[in-house]
């Protein structure tokens, strides 16, 4: 698959709604494929490609700072190795489960 079919792909998942917000995505020109585990070289060494390549850990979002919110960054190790496990198994939404979870613990300063 190439990136515009996984693209298109991701948004169909997410029925053309962001995951954080809900905003429509079907005329947005700032929607966006987030990945969960970010695509660099640090996330790709220590999971694998077929993790972070995986839609099972790609959420459709309205903006950058949806994308943003979205993303488990490297102070939370144990969340991106459960992330990964949930991952490679296939568990898209238990992934989105956890994720908007950590997202309201975070705003709330947990």
């Amino acid at each position: 698959m190439n990136d515009k079919e996984l693209v298109y792909e991701v948004f169909r998942l997410d029925d053309w709604r962001c995951v954080v917000c809900g905003s429509n995505l079907k005329n947005n020109l700032y929607a966006q494929r987030a990945h969960v585990l970010s695509q660099g070289k640090r996330m790709r060494k220590r999971y694998g490609n077929e993790v972070i390549d995986n839609t099972s850990q790609q959420f459709a979002t309205c903006s950058l700072e949806c994308n943003k919110k979205l993303s488990i960054g490297y102070a939370y190790p144990l969340l991106m190795d459960r992330i990964a496990e949930l991952t490679r198994q296939n568990k898209r939404e238990e992934i989105l489960e956890i994720v908007l979870k950590h997202i309201q613990e975070k705003e709330k300063g947990v």
